[in-house]
């Protein structure tokens, strides 16, 4: 058995997956040098003989028709290195979205192999919109068609101007087994998870987390968010905050002085989720991250109706995504007055 797994929201699934087929499964990595981190830095997982694949994205610098070329070719290349002599497997991936590395190489794979989709964590379908792209998206969407091929298409969706996306026709045809949401409910035991595998000993009161908007190129100014922690750290020590960034966010050095200043930064790689598992931790705040959609922190607190920097539209838009994916009471303050109402029995 192979299982592809994409990014942080897959990672369920490969932990569920090594614990029932134990030896007989190869967790393939593509890129994301975090979630290759994470897997090597929990010990509980070494009595598990699995055995994991990274296989790094190709960066280059340079002439677009020679990174064509070149990229082209390191797919190729790691075909044929961990691939080609496979036959007769279940291969397993868990997102339509974002991955064309690993769209490239199931498409290849599903030929001789079984192929599984299987639903990952919090999992919501997008559906694509019609629309115009930009000229730099259709190049891209040309340059995508011929390093990924034709399966792997790019589409516009409420949340991006564009995304690589593998069709509902591909999976529909191509898949022999469609493991979905409730059938996923009923297999996977988050709390099992998380208390075997939890290599983390931090005693938070108090999780931020940073996000990047799904996917909404907006930088966070450093002022909004200090008067919030100046008004926390009243309530509660720096080691008592812990702040967890997005891995793949690059934030001003402004920002981080003002996270720093007032909590302990987690370690990119840490999963969050492994971070809401401790009965010690009351409070997780954020925006519009996925770990305030579904954990047992008594109080989810969400800063969209807060912050100053987001137009009207894009805070509705969040408030109603982050709404309609969320398991828990989410509370949204609308101002700094009300958001220290929550607190106000704690100082």
């Amino acid at each position: 058995m192979f299982f592809f797994c994409e990014s942080y929201v897959t990672v369920e699934n490969a932990l569920y997956l090594i614990r029932k087929c134990n030896q007989d499964i190869t967790i393939v990595i593509i890129g994301n040098e975090d979630v290759y981190k994470l897997f090597c830095d929990i010990k509980n997982l070494k009595q598990y003989r699995f055995k994991i694949i990274f296989i790094p994205i190709l960066k280059f610098k340079g002439n677009k028709i020679r990174r064509l070329f070149s990229e082209k070719k390191h797919l190729i290349n790691n075909y044929k290195k961990h691939f080609c002599s496979i036959t007769n497997k279940d291969i397993l991936f868990s997102t339509q979205y974002y991955a064309p590395y690993t769209y490239y190489f199931i498409k290849k794979l599903h030929k001789k192999n079984s192929l599984i989709f299987f639903s990952p964590q919090n999992y919501t379908e997008y559906k694509p919109i019609n629309g115009r792209f930009r000229i730099q998206t259709l190049l891209y969407n040309l340059y995508a068609l011929l390093v990924f091929g034709p399966s792997i298409k790019l589409k516009k969706f409420e949340i991006r101007e564009a995304i690589p996306y593998l069709s509902d026709s591909f999976i529909n045809k191509n898949c022999v087994k469609i493991i979905d949401n409730d059938t996923r409910a009923t297999l996977v035991d988050k709390e099992v998870l998380y208390n075997e595998f939890n290599a983390w000993d931090y005693n938070f009161r108090l999780l931020y987390f940073d996000t990047p908007f799904n996917r909404i190129n907006v930088n966070i100014p450093p002022e909004e968010i200090e008067h919030i922690f100046s008004f926390l750290s009243e309530i509660f020590t720096k080691e008592q905050i812990g702040i967890k960034l997005h891995p793949s966010e690059k934030i001003s050095e402004n920002y981080l002085k003002v996270l720093e200043k007032y909590g302990t930064i987690i370690p990119n790689h840490i999963m969050g989720q492994f971070l809401l598992h401790n009965v010690n931790t009351q409070y997780c705040i954020g925006f519009s991250s996925t770990v305030l959609f579904d954990n047992k922190v008594p109080v989810n607190i969400s800063l969209l109706k807060m912050v100053g920097f987001l137009s009207e539209k894009t805070k509705i838009e969040l408030v109603n995504y982050t709404i309609s994916r969320s398991k828990n009471n989410i509370f949204f303050p609308e101002n700094f007055e009300i958001f220290k109402n929550v607190f106000k029995h704690k100082k």
